[in-house]
């Protein structure tokens, strides 16, 4: 069975930018995984593994709308999927204006080489890897950042007020 994903996008009325599926394997519907199949049977019991990647979303709670478009019309396309399958959200990406502008050398400098990635020539922004929380700022010049790496809205925060405190701490935030 094929599933176009364009007609399941069509469907979807959140802020959903695309969906990828990865090993989507139809055929067995009798041995019990948690998944998305297509309730066949005969090809030997080969596990049925599915993972759909909502990208896009602005909450939590759109992720959750937004699977439940996608598990109702996979179903009204007579594919079986869970009840509640488990949502998992593994990357938040923020963007956020800290008001000032940003010397980037000196940034680099203060910040020290061992967490810190920074080649102008190569890339306009300067990569900041925290170890707590663990997350990516990526600063630059014009005083705006992207934080990503972080699971939660709260680890965006405290990226955000570590990068800032830093900052701060070395003079070069005002």
């Amino acid at each position: 069975m094929r599933v176009d994903i364009r007609t399941i996008l069509r469907n979807c009325r959140s802020s959903i930018v695309s969906i990828t599926y990865e090993n989507m394997l139809w055929g067995c519907g009798t041995c019990g995984n948690s998944g998305v199949s297509s309730g066949t049977s005969g090809n030997g019991g080969v596990p049925q593994v599915a993972e759909l990647s909502l990208v896009g979303a602005n909450s939590e709670e759109e992720v959750g709308e937004s699977l439940s478009i996608v598990s109702e019309t996979l179903r009204e396309l007579g594919i079986e999927v869970t009840e509640t399958p488990p949502i998992e959200i593994q990357n938040i990406v923020a963007s956020v204006d800290f008001g000032t502008q940003f010397n980037l050398n000196a940034i680099a400098i203060g910040l020290g080489l061992e967490d810190v990635e920074y080649e102008p020539e190569q890339f306009p922004g300067l990569v900041y890897r925290l170890e707590d929380p663990s997350a990516v700022a990526l600063l630059f010049g014009s005083g705006r950042a992207v934080i990503t790496g972080a699971k939660t809205t709260d680890a965006v925060a405290h990226t955000t007020n570590a990068v800032e405190t830093r900052l701060t701490d070395l003079g070069l935030f005002q």
